[in-house]
């Protein structure tokens, strides 16, 4: 994968700030993330959006349905610098390139369109705006004695309130059915599936075929039934290097979808491949609404001759800078589009600060349409969340809470009170996700280890689970420490009713010379501290790590094991906190100090 440094990348990002400055209409929103198939995460507000080099597009917003909010002046920053910022990356292929990505753009209500990259790209600047303001644009005069005055009565009104920004405006559509307001998200992937790799000599396809989905498509060998029509075009290699202009003649491939019953679904785009594997991919949205859309030509005649050499068929994108979308020998096209269900994604959030929340966590939050989350990391990570809901807290249905809660109950009952509740719960989550909704469960550390909300996959099917990794207060812990703490080869982490049902295990790590890494055992240490001696001596280097993550109150103890419990007791805090044992810890040297 390619990579550009960071510093080039911040560079290039700050280039796009002006003197402009920041609109003091903006009203804060959700914060907006790119992310996907980009090395540098970016996450920016309307501020940062109204601080940036401004692009104008007057436009009368009509959708396809004839619903129309007059001529409106967008103000925003075009899509493609954006992306530019961020650096588009995609795994090293045959062919290089990128015809083949797609753009998602969609808000926290689920609504989502699909872009093709090469349309951004290859469009003007302002043909793809993130707009973060808007202005009706009213007559400069009254109407003239000629003028209908029922018709002049229907003009503009000022916005009332006016559109939830950011808001993808789309100027180089005829219809306004691809504008999307409150963007949240805008990720770049890879919709396209993994074609067949071969080298053919020579590149011919003598048919291709049309699949609308799943299912059989159909095989197209002659073009004649359809309209034709010729075009004009000049060809320009991926090199950039101009090649001559031809007369492409052919079928548009707008009228061949349409004849063919295809629906213009603005969460799709066709792939289109050659037998070789090189492939492209153009937008329902393009092809369906754009000006251009029409011209995208299907040719079978060049110069007024059938074509041969990289024949029969040919994909012709004129209106592209580049012919990196042009396909020779076209042997298929396929529709391909977004999930329409909703995904679960459980975000690990680090330990401690959110300075160790990851870029992928990052761009879970602005995939979540709603949250099931914790009062003190909602409040931690009010900015990502912005104001989206949140359906419950996962730690209301832990043990320990229905326990505190329900004394009078026996165990029995309070397990059977706690399924209850959890059934609930999953109920709530299951139903945003049957709505198309993607659900956010905000996590502590690593959401694999000893997490709150391990209930909830009984409830989901595992391909609606993606699981973000988040940095666990062990990683953070290791780090404070200073030292290998593996230096005789291995770690043994576990919660303290594990080994104190298992002294064993504690037997077998000294003899080893592992370390021992104790979660959740500052309470239990009077119990735990008898168990270790069975396996480690009394003198061995202890430490407990407290806050581990938390840049202003993170602090390792030093101790031995015999004193580990006195030590512990003294502390203030008496619960967020890891516990390490074993010889490996006597190269600690630097850990008197609080860090």
């Amino acid at each position: 994968m390619k990579r550009i440094r960071p510093c080039v990348m911040f560079a290039f990002l700050f280039s796009l700030l002006a003197a402009w400055p920041a609109d003091a209409g903006i009203r804060e929103a959700n914060p907006l993330c790119i992310a996907g198939l980009v090395p540098q995460p970016l996450t920016l507000t309307l501020q940062d959006l109204g601080r940036m080099q401004p692009a104008e597009a007057q436009i009368m917003e009509i959708s396809s349905g004839g619903a129309s909010d007059g001529v409106l002046r967008y103000r925003g920053v075009p899509l493609r610098f954006l992306l530019e910022a961020a650096h588009i990356a995609k795994e090293e292929s045959v062919f290089g390139g990128q015809g083949d990505l797609a753009v998602m753009v969609r808000n926290s209500s689920g609504e989502a369109v699909l872009l093709s990259w090469g349309e951004i790209l290859y469009g003007s600047p302002g043909d793809f705006l993130i707009a973060y303001a808007a202005e009706p644009v009213m007559p400069l005069k009254e109407p003239g004695p000629c003028t209908d005055p029922a018709l002049s009565s229907r003009g503009p009104e000022p916005l009332a309130g006016g559109p939830a920004f950011p808001k993808l405006v789309v100027s180089c559509d005829r219809r306004s059915d691809r504008f999307v307001e409150g963007v949240c998200l805008i990720r770049v992937v890879d919709v396209c599936p993994d074609p067949p790799r071969a080298k053919v000599d020579p590149l011919h396809s003598e048919s291709f075929e049309l699949i609308a989905g799943k299912g059989s498509g159909r095989r197209f060998e002659d073009l004649s039934p359809y309209p034709r029509r010729t075009l004009s075009v000049d060809q320009v290699g991926s090199d950039g290097v101009f090649q001559g202009t031809v007369a492409m003649e052919g079928v548009s491939l707008k009228g061949l979808l349409s004849a063919s019953g295809m629906e213009p679904d603005l969460r799709s785009g066709f792939v289109v491949s050659a037998p070789d594997g090189y492939q492209a991919l153009f937008s329902a949205g393009e092809i369906f609404l754009g000006r251009m859309g029409g011209r995208i030509l299907l040719a079978d005649r060049r110069d007024g001759r059938p074509i041969e050499e990289g024949g029969r068929f040919f994909l012709v994108a004129p209106d592209d800078r580049l012919g990196e979308r042009w396909v020779k020998a076209v042997a298929r096209i396929e529709r391909v589009g977004l999930p329409d269900g909703g995904r679960l994604f459980v975000i690990g959030t680090g330990s401690g600060d959110s300075h160790l929340l990851t870029h992928q966590a990052v761009a879970a939050f602005a995939e979540a349409d709603v949250y099931v989350c914790p009062p003190d990391l909602h409040k931690e990570y009010a900015g990502y969340m912005g104001d989206k809901p949140v359906l419950f807290d996962i730690y209301s249905y832990v043990p320990p809470v229905v326990r505190k809660a329900h004394p009078e109950l026996s165990k029995a009952d309070q397990k059977a009170l706690l399924v209850e509740k959890q059934r609930g719960a999953a109920e709530l989550i299951r139903q945003a996700l049957d709505a198309g909704r993607n659900v956010g469960i905000v996590e502590y550390g690593d959401p694999t280890i000893w997490s709150g909300w391990s209930w909830v996959r009984d409830y989901v099917d595992p391909g609606e689970l993606k699981i973000i990794p988040g940095l666990s207060s062990f990683n953070t812990s290791n780090a404070l420490i200073r030292t290998d703490v593996a230096c005789n080869g291995g770690i043994l982490v576990a919660a303290p009713w594990m080994l104190l049902q298992n002294p064993s295990v504690v037997e077998s790590a000294g003899a080893a010379g592992v370390t021992i890494c104790i979660f959740m055992g500052l309470s239990s240490l009077d119990d735990l501290t008898p168990v270790l001696l069975r396996g480690y001596q009394a003198g061995t280097p202890a430490r407990l790590v407290y806050k581990a993550g938390y840049a202003e109150e993170e602090q390792v103890v030093p101790t031995t094991l015999e004193k580990l419990a006195e030590t512990a007791r003294r502390q203030k805090e008496q619960y967020l906190g890891l516990i390490y044992v074993g010889p490996c810890l006597k190269g600690d040297e630097r850990s008197e100090c609080p860090l």
